[in-house]
């Protein structure tokens, strides 16, 4: 056995015991004198802590108590009771201590009952502030030895120890005041900012925590990736050893696994910091093939190993100041959204967060990857989780190793330019799951018999993609509209004429296994659902007859167009086109042959009215459908000219109902 230094003589890297007391939790300390465990509420002694790695076989508080005081304890460890160096590391910790003036230390195998699970919560939720409060930890490097490497450090057994591969170690390095370095043989090492190049290296810690500088400049993404690599005995453990490192209060869920604890860890992070870097990881290439939608909430520290020069920023961005909330079903948080160029599902978009990536003198803006997985609702979820996309000056390098076969090809045939633009950002307040999954079955169509009118001198883009009116349409009761030759599955609703409306029902007219066809994964082509006639009639005119237009329009869902990345469609979207023909029934079969006609977005009922739809979501029977808009525009004479033509996409009717 080894014998720690005596006080005879003042050894090198001592810090001696300040007289004051400390304010830490309630706490159990070790007695350097007797060897008895006394215990501490609310104000304690100056105390030393101890920081060290796991044996198989360590002595226990229950131990320490059975024993009773330095006789006993001594007698054990003569008898062998346990492994020899496990009382050998208790007995020289202390030792160590008294000689340098500390009657009391901290020393986590002995100090914790770890029969009460309570007290175990309480002691993992304090220890950070326990070895904050201490004047000084000794970190035992067991697998070191001064005598076989006593200059070299970097290369030597010191930068291998296997203390710097330990979870808990990460706290107990940055947390104290000071940290002295001793080997096997309790001799001393250096310092922690004697030494803080090496540890440096080794741990990638900050040169300014390292010099006990504060933890409030650092950015969660740089604290996760000081834990990568690093290892715990209990699966959970590698989320609960970093709770003070995160100023982090949580209860201690064993058996929970690994996954479900670090979530915890960031999701209670989240609910007291605007930190977004905590959104910046990535996985490898390999493990990002396992599934197409990702949470934004990392499932180990490892994600985040790339994330040590990350910085926050010194400048605000545009945000709308809405509050990050967590739920059972997800988070909800602001984020900057910008349209990923090329994507033609308009589902694709860049998340610029407000953290910086610092690549030597250049220093860009982390941005991931969202796809919007409803129309139902602001539901999104992170793809291609591998990347990690860095933006500067409106610029950032495609991922092209991400991309879909079919969308590297188009680029190379286009000669697509290496790096790509963003556009301006807009705040977006996005709902993602924890498991995010495609959005559900929206129940079907109904239309109610309005027409919604808007005078322009303008051009004006309407589709069919479940986006609100535009601005300044306005329900016109001038215009009576009566639906006519309505062709299953339309049936009508309401008790009048003037107050019916139309509807599609996919849970009232189809059975659970024609609905499948519905769900997302199955619609790989447009399907044709229905199709009715509608009449129009203005009532402000004079002329005898009264005009009125006949219309025909056919709906139905299809996909939407492959995205840049290749993952699937949370959701279809609704589809229509204006049709010629004499009846219903045959317009619907003539858009289910194999080449059906091709769509009519617009119809020009005079040479300044033109007819279009566009879908919102409304609610019956409370039910999500898609409602269908009759939008009609007059075009002015104006500064922009008239309202122009529609050549490709429209069919024209004059006055009297006669297409042309």
């Amino acid at each position: 056995m080894v014998s720690p230094p005596q006080s005879s003589e003042r050894p090198k890297y001592i810090l001696y015991r300040d007289p004051r007391t400390s304010q830490v939790p309630a706490m159990r300390l070790l007695n350097t004198s007797t060897l008895e465990i006394e215990m501490f509420a609310g104000q304690a002694p100056g105390y030393a802590i101890l920081s060290h790695t796991w044996d198989a076989e360590e002595v226990t508080f229950d131990d320490m108590k059975s024993l009773g005081g330095r006789r006993a304890f001594l007698s054990a460890m003569s008898r062998a009771e346990k492994p020899r160096r496990s009382y050998e590391k208790i007995l020289h910790s202390a030792d160590f201590a008294r000689t340098r003036g500390f009657d009391y230390i901290w020393i986590d195998t002995c100090c914790i009952d770890k029969s009460s699970s309570a007290e175990l919560s309480e002691t993992i939720n304090s220890m950070f502030q326990w070895y904050k409060g201490s004047e000084i930890c000794y970190a035992y490097l067991a697998d070191v030895s001064c005598y076989d490497y006593p200059t070299d450090f970097g290369g030597s057994g010191f930068s291998r120890s296997r203390w710097f591969t330990r979870g808990w170690t990460l706290q107990e390095l940055i947390a104290p005041k000071e940290v002295i370095f001793v080997d096997k043989h309790w001799k001393p090492l250096g310092t922690r900012i004697s030494l803080k190049q090496d540890i440096q290296r080794i741990t990638k810690v900050a040169y300014s925590v390292l010099d006990g500088g504060s933890l409030d400049t650092i950015t969660a993404a740089a604290k996760m990736s000081w834990a990568s690599g690093r290892e715990t005995t209990r699966s959970e453990d590698i989320a609960y050893c970093l709770l003070g490192l995160f100023d982090v209060n949580m209860p201690l869920l064993y058996g929970e696994g690994k996954e479900k604890a670090f979530i915890r860890l960031q999701e209670e992070f989240l609910k007291n910091s605007d930190d977004e870097s905590i959104f910046a990881w990535c996985t490898s290439q390999e493990e990002a093939q396992e599934k197409p939608y990702w949470s934004l909430l990392a499932s180990t520290p490892n994600h985040f190993e790339h994330c040590r020069d990350f910085r926050k920023p010194r400048f605000a961005s545009r945000r709308e100041g809405q509050p990050t909330m967590i739920t059972n079903r997800g988070i909800r948080v602001e984020m900057s959204l910008a349209p990923f160029r090329g994507d033609a599902s308009g589902t694709i978009f860049l998340a610029v967060l407000e953290c910086l990536q610092q690549t030597g003198v250049w220093s860009g803006t982390a941005a991931i990857i969202l796809q919007r997985l409803s129309d139902l609702e602001v539901q999104y979820a992170r793809i291609a989780p591998e990347v990690l996309l860095e933006v500067g000056m409106g610029l950032f390098r495609p991922p092209l190793t991400s991309f879909s076969e079919a969308f590297r090809n188009q680029r190379e045939a286009a000669e697509s330019e290496p790096m790509s633009g963003i556009g301006e950002t807009e705040p977006h307040y996005l709902f993602i799951r924890l498991a995010p999954k495609p959005s559900g079955l929206i129940t079907g169509f109904y239309i109610e018999p309005k027409v919604n009118v808007r005078s322009t001198v303008m051009q004006i883009s309407l589709s069919a993609s479940g986006a609100n009116p535009p601005p300044g349409w306005q329900l016109d009761p001038r215009y009576s509209l009566l639906v006519f030759d309505p062709e299953p599955p339309w049936s009508r609703w309401g008790e009048t004429e003037a107050l019916a409306y139309h509807m599609i029902d996919f849970e009232g007219q189809f059975t659970n296994e024609e609905l499948e066809q519905f769900e997302v994964s199955n619609v790989k082509e447009r399907k044709v659902l229905g199709c009715m006639g509608l009449r129009i009639t203005p009532k402000f005119t004079n002329k005898t007859p009264t005009p009125n237009w006949t219309v025909y329009f056919v709906v139905g869902l299809e996909p939407l167009p492959e995205n840049p990345f290749g993952t699937p469609s949370g959701y279809v979207k609704p589809w229509y086109s204006f049709a010629r023909g004499d009846n219903a029934a045959t317009i619907f079969q003539g858009f289910k042959q194999s080449v059906p006609p091709e769509s009519k977005k617009y119809l020009r009922l005079t040479t300044k009215q033109t007819l279009s739809i566009n879908f919102t979501k409304g609610t019956r029977f409370s039910r999500v459908f898609y409602q269908v808009n009759l939008l009609l525009s007059y075009s002015t004479e104006g500064q922009f000219g008239t309202y122009p033509s529609f050549s490709k996409a429209r069919i024209e009717i004059n006055s009297e109902g006669v297409t042309q």
